[in-house]
C-alpha cells in the first residue's frame, strides 16, 4: 500500500528488465512502469513488458549480471509497481474484435 509517497520512480519501460529489477530494488515507495510516453510500443516491447509486469508481481523477474555471471532479482521489500498504460487514442494493430483494432490500454492491462 502506498502510505508514504515521498519517493516515486517514474517512467520506466517494462520491456527492460535490468530498469525494471532495479527501480523495484531502489528503495521507492513507488514504480511507475510506463506503457505511455517512455515506451516503444512495438509487439515485441509490449509482449516482454507484460512478461516483465506478470513476472516482477510474483516475484520471479530477474536479469543476468554481467560482472557476476550470476541473476539479480527482487529483494524482499519492492516498491509498489504502477502501470500506466497507452493513451486511449493508441490502438494495437496486432489484435482485432470483429475486424478491428483493439484499443492499446484495453490490451496493456490485459
Amino acid at each position: 500500500m502506498l502510505l508514504d509517497r515521498r519517493v516515486d520512480v517514474g517512467d520506466v519501460s517494462p520491456d527492460d528488465a535490468r530498469a525494471l529489477v532495479s527501480a523495484l530494488n531502489s528503495g521507492a515507495q513507488g514504480i511507475q512502469c510506463d506503457f505511455d510516453d517512455g515506451f516503444c510500443p512495438t509487439w515485441r516491447n509490449v509482449l516482454l513488458g507484460i512478461h516483465n509486469i506478470s513476472q516482477a508481481s510474483r516475484g520471479a523477474l530477474s536479469y543476468p549480471d554481467p560482472a557476476t555471471a550470476q541473476a539479480v532479482g527482487i529483494g524482499a521489500t519492492p516498491g509498489v509497481m504502477m502501470l500506466r498504460p497507452r493513451a486511449w487514442c493508441m490502438t494495437e494493430m496486432h489484435l482485432h474484435v470483429n475486424g478491428r483494432a483493439v484499443p492499446g490500454p484495453l490490451v496493456d492491462f490485459g
